[in-house]
């Protein structure tokens, strides 16, 4: 996909894509095809920071497994963070199970990773990202991202949460 900077309209918003969880689904050619077609190709002014919540490769570097290097070519991300899925939990004297415990934090530290990275990136480039698009690996996107349409004053989260039983409002 060309994303030429003379074809961007000025007025296109800058966008920071945040994508984290398991990559098991990136390079499934639905999720590929709708993140390219209704994200990519619509947020001109866009940039992908990944965080994957990895499994050991046992002894290898991820960035030697055949599949990180797909998913870097189908989707060239401008950052890219890899956090091992067996993560060591802190005692919390958390009253749940140890295994949600760790997910929900697996999710907080890929979240910051990604934060650091659009910190960075923003230092590089001198200016703040109009809007940050936080997603998952696992979305198939049905419609073009509507920023033009919403205002930037709000956060915009889907109605309900992140549950998957809800419609987006």
């Amino acid at each position: 996909m060309e994303r030429s900077s003379s074809l961007q309209p000025a007025s296109a918003p800058s966008v920071a894509v945040l994508v984290s969880g398991l990559p098991r689904s990136l390079l499934y050619p639905a999720v590929h095809a709708s993140f390219q077609r209704h994200v990519r190709a619509v947020l001109l002014r866009s940039d992908l920071f990944l965080a994957l919540v990895v499994e050991s490769s046992r002894g290898r570097p991820v960035e030697a497994e055949a599949w990180f290097a797909d998913v870097m070519s189908a989707y060239a991300p401008l950052h890219v963070a890899t956090i091992p899925r067996l993560w060591r939990v802190p005692d919390l004297r958390c009253p749940m199970p140890a295994a949600f415990t760790n997910k929900v934090l697996l999710q907080w530290i890929a979240l910051a990773a990604l934060y650091h990275a659009v910190e960075a990136a923003e230092r590089r480039r001198g200016a703040q990202y109009d809007w940050l698009l936080r997603s998952r690996p696992d979305i198939v996107y049905f419609g073009d991202i509507p920023l033009a349409s919403l205002s930037s004053r709000f956060a915009w989260v889907p109605a309900g949460g992140m549950n998957g039983h809800v419609r987006v409002a």
